[in-house]
């Protein structure tokens, strides 16, 4: 019975093969019946030393094991588990964009038109109960640099008699050289003060991806300095009639005051400027939209420098390419764009394109829809020669085009 026990325990913790060393050794003891005492004795200390041996290499195991231990699984091992370790990490990287981003974030003070020209100080909580929120814009900007550029929205300051800056640090300045562009909902102004000023660094959005962690940071309904945590949920986004250009969405908590404010990435850096969202309310629903950085510098950098927005223009108006097209073409549904109509003398007709045409990149960037052709065209040089690859009747042609700028009708 005691061997029946022993066996039914260790035969599953010793090897086959020295389960037949035991069983050898105990037959072997059978041979001779005077010394099946002496044999049984030796066959048990055996036991008892492959037991101690199992033992020590179990737990020998279980320490090397643990040190390669697949993260699936290690997520169940406890309070110290990756788990627990990434949740720590990603506080990390949010604490250190926010510490670098926020000192550049400012609030920006709008005077509405038609009231008093003094702009007083205004208490930011008294906004919340509606005064004196009424008589002004108030929202969000970022600084660019150290002298006092700073870009915040369109929509912010758009015909305000006056507009105020306070900096994280509580000092106030009076915005001056205030340039705005009303289609891409961007505006840049500056501030003087006597000691160089904290600015973000830029990062160029088209290296984003859908899933990345970002930052949103501004004043929602005059809260200064507020930081919420948020992934691009999607990129080239578009808002007909509100915002000219493709979007970056993202599901990180945008509301009014946010506009204007800096949406950034881990390493702290500027990846869009926040300027809209979809709402059935008038505030967040997770669905927000920000214009890209490299979007931002292209207008910042055309106010900065003519005082306004040149935009180029191809001449031509397309359409998304048509399934039974795409098909004798052997491309997918958006791998480009047809033209429909040619306008005389601009640059299309110049450079040689017919109506019938599949646009499918153009400069060094592939086209696949309207939208991205029209962000595509407005931020290329102004007659300077572009590469555009075509597809007409199955057979590939590249041609050279001098873009125009674009006239206001």
């Amino acid at each position: 019975m005691t061997f029946q026990l022993l066996r039914i325990d260790y035969t599953k913790l010793c090897s086959p093969a020295v389960r037949s060393r035991l069983f050898c050794l105990y037959f072997m003891s059978n041979i001779h019946e005077r010394n099946r005492l002496h044999s049984l004795c030796i066959y048990m200390r055996y036991v008892m030393f492959v037991i101690w041996a199992f033992s020590f290499e179990e737990a020998f195991s279980q320490e090397e094991n643990a040190k390669n231990i697949p993260p699936a699984i290690a997520k169940r091992e406890g309070p110290q588990s990756t788990q627990s370790v990434g949740a720590r990490e990603l506080s990390k990287a949010f604490r250190s964009a926010a510490e670098r981003a926020l000192p550049c974030v400012v609030m920006v003070f709008a005077k509405k038109p038609n009231k008093d020209d003094k702009l007083e100080q205004i208490e930011t909580l008294d906004f919340l109960e509606g005064e004196p929120g009424k008589d002004y814009n108030i929202g969000s900007g970022v600084i660019l640099s150290a002298d006092g550029l700073i870009v915040t929205n369109h929509h912010v300051v758009a015909d305000s008699k006056r507009v105020r800056i306070r900096l994280p640090d509580g000092r106030e300045f009076p915005a001056t050289d205030i340039r705005s562009d009303a289609p891409s909902d961007l505006a840049v102004l500056r501030i003087e003060s006597t000691k160089p000023l904290p600015f973000v660094e830029v990062a160029e959005s088209s290296g984003l991806s859908v899933g990345d962690w970002v930052l949103a940071i501004g004043s929602p309904f005059a809260i200064e300095q507020t930081v919420s945590a948020g992934i691009i949920s999607g990129k080239a986004r578009s808002l007909p009639g509100l915002v000219n250009g493709q979007l970056l969405q993202t599901d990180a908590a945008i509301n009014p005051g946010n506009s204007g404010g800096a949406l950034v990435n881990l390493d702290g850096q500027l990846v869009g400027i926040n300027t809209a969202i979809a709402s059935s309310s008038g505030s967040y629903q997770g669905v927000g939209f920000a214009i890209p950085s490299n979007r931002v510098q292209w207008v910042t950098s055309e106010l900065t420098s003519f005082g306004k927005v040149r935009r180029a223009t191809m001449g031509i108006t397309v359409a998304p390419l048509p399934e039974e097209i795409a098909d004798q073409l052997d491309l997918p549904i958006r791998g480009g764009v047809i033209v429909v109509r040619m306008r005389s003398g601009q640059a299309a007709e110049k450079a040689g394109l017919q109506k019938g045409d599949v646009i499918v990149k153009l400069g060094d960037q592939v086209v696949r829809s309207p939208a991205d052709l029209a962000s595509i065209v407005e931020q290329l040089p102004i007659d300077q020669p572009q590469p555009v690859a075509i597809l007409r009747e199955t057979k590939e042609i590249e041609l050279t085009i001098n873009l125009l700028e674009k006239t206001t009708q």
